[in-house]
């Protein structure tokens, strides 16, 4: 981000990841927030050599919930250029994502029905361009 940029301005806006994991080799200049489950936002520390790695929404279907995708945004306020590496762990296409047996009880029944890895995407990937959809019909309107 430029020096100029107006307060609160981000680099990445609030997300979790789709995927299953995401590992994360940051820079030195930081940036990176993950917000706990009270609502606090909390600056992840860069610690040379170090990964960050996150647990995706795909994971918390598998595990019915039982590990859960963290929020999180970048905010570069280092005045200088930022950059990350990522390797985002996604399920193969053709692989059914459904709660794992070990991750169900009658006490505690799958919440998500079955999916293909391809139609999880693609479901995830439809609902992001939901709002730009809904813009561009209110431009035509």
């Amino acid at each position: 981000q430029p020096d100029d940029a107006d307060a609160g301005q981000i680099g990445a806006g609030t997300h979790t990841d789709y995927g299953n994991i995401t590992i994360l080799l940051p820079d030195a200049v930081g940036g990176l927030e993950v917000q706990r489950r009270d609502g606090v936002w909390l600056k992840a520390p860069t610690i040379e050599g170090a990964f960050v790695c996150n647990i995706g929404d795909c994971l918390m279907r598998w595990t019915n919930d039982i590990y859960v995708s963290t929020p999180h945004r970048v905010v570069n306020t280092g005045g200088k250029e930022r950059y990350s590496i990522a390797f985002f762990l996604d399920p193969n296409p053709d692989a059914e994502v459904a709660c794992l047996p070990t991750c169900q009880s009658s006490d505690k029944p799958a919440k998500y029905p079955p999916v293909s890895g391809a139609d999880y995407l693609r479901m995830r990937l439809d609902a992001s361009y939901e709002p730009v959809k809904a813009a561009a019909s209110e431009e035509i309107r």
